[in-house]
């Protein structure tokens, strides 16, 4: 049986958005995205936790890695987000893939700008679970920008709107 490689993507918070997709031929073949999910912020470590034990437990058949949106703190970081779920996610997921021994990519907020409702609409993607705003598309958002980036994905209707 061939190796089934997974990309799993994350906008951390309060509320996390995540995605998990097929990406075993792409660019040969168009990722699947297989769901979307909003996890709460009580839900998260028993999800993610669950994830890593499902994903690793047989490495033979299924190799995986992580994009995930990077926290930043600034000086204004108080002002718009008071609690520190984000870096608390991050480090659990960044602990997890090194005793794995799974890729985890970072990427900034400003990245998954370039995957705007516009583009993602005329792409056909959109989240599985309902939610059609917010977390679960900026989960999306990162995995296109990573998909595009380190495997050279080229979408029809990415790059054909006239913004």
């Amino acid at each position: 049986m061939a190796l089934q490689h997974l990309l799993f993507s994350c906008d951390p918070g309060k509320a996390t958005g995540t995605s998990l997709w097929d990406i075993t031929n792409v660019p040969e073949q168009e990722p699947k995205l297989l769901w979307t999910e909003e996890v709460a912020e009580h839900d998260f470590f028993p999800f993610i936790d669950k994830l890593f034990a499902d994903l690793t437990e047989d490495k033979t058949q299924i190799d995986f890695e992580i994009v995930c949106e990077n926290f930043i703190i600034t000086a204004n970081t108080h002002k718009v987000t008071p609690g520190t779920w984000s870096l608390r996610y991050i480090g659990a997921m960044q602990y997890l893939c090194w005793k794995h021994g799974i890729k985890f990519t970072l990427q900034t907020p400003l990245q998954r700008e370039f995957a705007t409702n516009e583009k993602m609409d005329n792409m056909g993607i959109a989240p599985t679970d309902g939610v059609k705003g917010g977390h679960t598309r900026d989960a999306l958002r990162h995995a296109i920008v990573y998909l595009v980036m380190k495997y050279k994905w080229r979408p029809e209707g990415l790059l054909d709107t006239d913004e």
